[in-house]
């Protein structure tokens, strides 16, 4: 605000670009408020694009005769002459919010005001690139640009804070921030829906979660739902909407005996509304608009359409609602049967919702064996698991024989028994049992014996035990290096993973399925699911093993969080891979003393638990020798590295399978040969993974490494993948190849001149230069000028100086 006041003060334009709901329109008006006492503040009024309305945008500044167009030269001299009379005792501002909403016209003439000295133009917009005319004035500097950018989660959960009153859990604060996406707008606006509908509550001082559902809202579905809500529908279109908000999804054979089809038609036309399976059932295009049309339905119009429609038309079909349309009817106290409760409970455990579940389970009239088991999972994710295990095994009796049991939910419920019983159990305690043994072998730790009692049993023909059975076996021989075994068996897992009922079993298997890509080194893979999975489910990550909220630290080389634990509190992890992988976060998160970081992670690499897991040892070696390599600039195989680690990772590497051992194989092997090409290729392979801090490293090594050799071909290939402008590569050799007039080119153009500047300079045309300059780039491997200045400057400072 201090520098949009200044610029104003100062008569400079402005343009403010930012997403939707970021605090544009705020911003504006503040800033005008301020200046209104010593400015004319004029605002304009916009009309949607498309409408083909000219001119409306300037409002009561010019005159335009009804059912008439009036020339853009006529236009813009009664624009210019009002503003100049405006401008005769105190400067005018011209106010336009959301400026890229503006008809074509307007949007040309407003900007043609740039050049009156008395006019100041201060606009709003999503982006300044969907708008020529504000580019153009951007480029040309007639115009200043202010970005608000998105807020960070720190930021996100100050003003999560501030709306609330109150500190926050680390559930609600993710999963808010998530939601909106970092706009401040948006932000506020689901804090205020989720206290005002019971999603959040506070509880010993703190907000937290409630057993109630709570939608996935993105900036993109509040706009487009309070966007549907503020337009004209008639009576008719009401209806549809209503009907679709109340079921989720209907089959065209069901709105046909309920709804105007024209309505529906008008309704999809406009994109409130999208067809699916080939035109046969409708939805709302929104979750957004579902949701604020649902909390505004009343209790009469609620039941009737309940009742009437959405009941009879599920039983027609063979479907069901939605489990968040199962709250919703529970909420205005319709009666519910207990099949749509349990169904709409299992999806809040998909979703990672279990105080969800368990509400939802709860209110089920028949204790079944699928209610005890949903509840038993439910406990589970709270970290609950003696409340758990009384469920489960209170309904293990009775599973098979009570009326209406699911086929195969006793398979479920005893494999879940397993499940339980090797949390806390010793081997001994677990007996025969071998899915329990497995489990508690790989908490343990000894992934070995895991590959050996896997060996010698006969998967399961079921899904739910096989996938388990399989997932586990996946990570154990991910841990001992045979990389190629683990993403085998991970892909026959995928095959039966749409199959498996327990949503227990779905998040063991995708944790060990994260570790798989994790180890193998597939990076880039990894960081794409978690991020989908915080963006589409932000509980996902709070309820899972705690080792995978540690990931993404371990993965970007980000320091962690204090607080590692999610809802349950457990802050280090028993098995042998979250105690590695809490061990190397805290690694990450030590000061900058790459000694000490250093020897941390030779500790790790010869401590006695991870003795012959190969996968673990690559993981720790490498990290030792990229921390020596990012914290010395001069590392060459004489100083900085450690000769017996690299030729320890170097052996380790050779005894593992997978892309990781690849890159970090040839790293070792090209700084203790000194070959450059052997680096390069080290940096290629690890860039196509996403491991952006090994390719770093390899190919700074490697262009130094090329440029003593003078291999000028390598070098250009190894500054392609170095990071960051301040990783300065010398290029001085590769100049010589440059040709007198390119040189001469190259020369003005590190000074900053402009082609035609150039061009004037030495007697050549502007095309000339810029065609030399483009030889030069292609000779010297760069492709932009200030590539070029990073490369050349610092040489040419250092000979004036010597010279001195």
């Amino acid at each position: 605000m201090t520098q949009l006041e200044d610029f104003l003060q100062h008569g400079v334009s402005v343009v403010v670009e930012g997403q939707f709901g970021s605090g544009k329109t705020e911003s504006l008006r503040a800033a005008s408020l301020s200046l209104e006492s010593d400015s004319h503040i004029v605002r304009l009024r916009g009309t949607p694009r498309g409408s083909g309305t000219a001119y409306l945008a300037l409002g009561e500044l010019i005159r335009v005769p009804a059912g008439s167009t009036l020339h853009p030269a006529t236009v813009f001299a009664q624009l210019s002459a009002r503003l100049r009379d405006l401008a005769t005792d105190r400067p005018v501002i011209l106010l336009i919010d959301n400026f890229d909403f503006l008809d074509p016209e307007s949007r040309a003439l407003c900007t043609m005001v740039l050049g009156m000295s008395s006019v100041t133009l201060l606009v709003s917009c999503n982006r300044v690139d969907d708008s020529p005319e504000l580019r153009a004035a951007v480029n040309s500097r007639s115009i200043e640009l202010l970005t608000l950018t998105p807020l960070s989660v720190d930021e996100g959960r100050d003003v999560i804070t501030r709306v609330l009153g109150g500190p926050v859990s680390t559930s609600v604060a993710n999963s808010l921030h998530a939601h909106s996406r970092g706009n401040a707008r948006i932000l506020a606006m689901l804090c205020a829906h989720a206290r005002e509908n019971g999603n959040i509550a506070l509880v010993d001082g703190r907000w937290r979660t409630t057993p109630h559902y709570s939608e996935p809202f993105t900036s993109g579905s509040l706009r487009s739902g309070l966007a549907v809500l503020q337009s004209r529908l008639n009576s008719a279109e009401r209806a549809a909407l209503e009907i679709l908000a109340a079921a989720g999804s209907v089959h065209i054979d069901v709105l046909a005996q309920h709804c105007d089809m024209g309505a529906l038609e008008r309704l999809q036309r406009e994109g409130m509304v999208e067809a699916r399976d080939g035109g046969n059932t409708y939805w709302l295009h929104s979750k957004g608009l579902a949701h604020i049309l649902r909390q505004t339905l009343g209790i009469a119009r609620s039941r009737e359409v309940w009742s009437t429609i959405v009941e009879p038309g599920m039983a027609q079909r063979g479907v069901r609602p939605p489990g968040a349309n199962i709250v919703w009817a529970l909420q205005r106290g319709i009666e519910v049967n207990d099949s749509a409760l349990l169904a709409a409970a299992d999806d809040a455990l998909r979703a990672y919702s279990p105080r969800i579940a368990l509400d939802l389970a709860s209110a089920v009239a028949a204790q079944t064996g699928l209610a005890q088991r949903v509840q038993a999972e439910a406990h589970w994710f709270l970290g609950q698991s003696e409340e758990g295990r009384k469920f489960l095994f209170a309904g293990a009796a009775d599973v098979a024989g009570a009326p209406g049991a699911v086929v195969g939910e006793a398979d479920v419920g005893r494999l879940l028994q397993s499940v339980f019983a090797a949390r806390e159990a010793s081997l001994e305690e677990v007996g025969g049992d071998t899915v329990a043994q497995l489990l508690v072998l790989r908490r343990t730790g000894d992934y070995r014996a895991v590959l050996d009692l896997f060996r010698s049993i006969t998967l399961p023909a079921w899904p739910d035990a096989r996938y388990l059975v399989t997932m586990v076996a996946a990570e154990a021989h991910a841990v001992c290096g045979d990389s190629a075994r683990a993403r085998m068996l991970t892909i026959e897992c995928g095959l039966v993973y749409r199959s498996v009922r327990s949503a227990v079993v779905r998040e063991i298997g995708e944790t060990a399925h994260y570790r798989v890509l994790f180890l193998n080194g597939e990076w880039r893979g990894l960081t794409d699911i978690l991020s989908q999975n915080v963006l589409r489910r932000p509980g996902r990550l709070l309820f899972g093993e705690q080792s995978t909220l540690l990931l993404p630290s371990l993965v970007s080389r980000e320091p962690r969080d204090a607080v590692i634990g999610g809802e349950r509190g457990v802050r280090i992890p028993t098995d042998t891979f979250g105690w590695f992988a809490a061990r190397c976060a805290d690694l990450f998160g030590e000061p900058d003393d790459h000694g000490q970081v250093a020897a941390g992670f030779k500790e790790l690499a010869g401590h006695g638990k991870l003795a012959g897991l190969l996968g673990l040892q690559l993981f720790a070696l490498g990290s030792m020798v990229l921390t020596q390599g990012q914290h010395n600039a001069d590392a060459t195989p004489d100083h900085g590295f450690n000769e017996l680690d690299l030729k320890r990772l170097e052996r380790c590497a050779r005894s593992t399978t997978g892309p990781l051992a690849r890159q970090l194989g040839l790293l070792a092997d090209g700084v203790l040969s000194g070959e450059p090409i052997t680096l390069v290729r080290a940096a290629q392979a690890a860039a196509r993974q996403g491991n952006t801090a090994l390719s770093g490293v390899a190919a700074t090594l490697a262009s130094r490494a090329a440029g003593r050799v003078r291999q000028p071909d390598v070098q250009r290939a190894a500054q392609e993948l170095v990071p960051g402008p301040e990783l300065h590569l010398d290029l001085q050799a590769e100049t010589e190849v440059l040709t007198r007039r390119e040189r001469q080119v190259v020369d003005l153009a590190v000074s900053r001149s402009k082609n035609s500047e150039i061009a004037a300079l030495l007697g050549i045309s502007p095309r000339t230069a810029e065609r030399h300059l483009q030889n030069a780039y292609r000779k010297l491997g760069v492709s932009t000028r200030e590539q070029l200045r990073q490369a050349l400057l610092p040489l040419d400072d250092g000979a004036e100086s010597g010279g001195a």
